[in-house]
C-alpha cells in the first residue's frame, strides 16, 4: 500500500490543492510526501480537508459500499469499525483473505475495490489472490455504474488495480502465463 488508509485519503490527498492553501508553483516545489504528511499531521489542514463535501461524499459511498463487507469481517472475529482498520490498525488479516477475496465480485464502488486489492496485495494473500488477480486482469467484470464520460473505461480501473497487485505479487511464472494467455480486448 501507499501509505493512505483508504481511497478517500487518497482524494483527501489531491483536495490538498485547496485545502493546503498552496499556488500550484507552490505545490510543484513541495513534495507529495510533504503534502501528504501536512495533510495528515496539520489539524488545521486535516480539518478543511475532512470538511470537503467532495470527501465527505467519498467516505460516505466507501462506507456504504463496504458496510457488507464489514459486517462479515466483525463475524469472522475481526474487531474493526471500518475496512481500512485492517491496515491502519496493522491487524494480522490472514484469516480474512478468503472474505476478501469473496467479496471483490460482489463490490460496487471503484475506490473499495481497488481497496480490497490493495488488501489482498501482500505476500501471505499470494496463493490466493493472484488467480483472483489473474481473472480480473483477463475479464474484468464490474456489478456497478459505468465510468462517467471523460473518466478511465471501468475496465481499465479494474486493470489497472489488479494489475498493481500483480506487480507486487508476481514472478515469472505469472509474467509467462500473461504473455501466454493476454486478456481478452475490450472496446476502450
Amino acid at each position: 500500500m501507499t501509505g493512505y488508509s483508504t481511497d478517500d485519503d487518497r482524494i483527501a490527498s489531491s483536495a490538498t490543492r485547496d485545502a493546503v492553501g498552496l499556488s500550484p508553483k507552490a505545490r510543484q516545489s513541495v513534495s507529495h510526501a510533504a503534502q501528504v504528511d501536512r495533510v495528515f499531521n496539520d489539524p488545521a489542514v486535516r480539518s478543511q480537508v475532512d470538511s470537503s463535501p467532495r470527501v465527505a461524499e467519498a467516505k460516505r459511498l466507501f462506507a456504504q459500499s463496504s458496510a457488507g463487507l464489514l459486517a462479515e469481517l466483525v463475524n469472522a472475529g475481526f474487531d474493526v469499525q471500518s475496512v481500512d482498520d485492517l491496515s491502519r490498525r496493522r491487524i494480522d488479516y490472514r484469516a480474512a483473505v478468503p472474505v476478501l477475496i469473496d467479496w471483490l465480485p460482489r463490490v460496487d464502488y471503484m475506490p473499495l475495490f481497488s481497496y480490497v486489492v490493495s488488501l489482498l496485495s501482500v505476500n501471505f494473500a499470494k496463493k490466493t489472490a493472484v488467480p483472483a488477480f489473474l481473472k480480473y486482469f483477463r475479464e474484468p467484470e464490474w456489478p456497478g455504474d459505468e465510468s462517467p464520460e471523460g473518466e478511465w473505461p471501468v475496465r481499465d480501473k479494474i486493470r489497472y488495480a489488479v494489475g498493481e497487485g500483480l506487480r507486487k505479487l508476481a514472478g515469472p511464472p505469472i509474467a509467462e502465463d500473461l504473455i501466454l494467455n493476454p486478456p481478452m480486448k475490450t472496446g476502450g
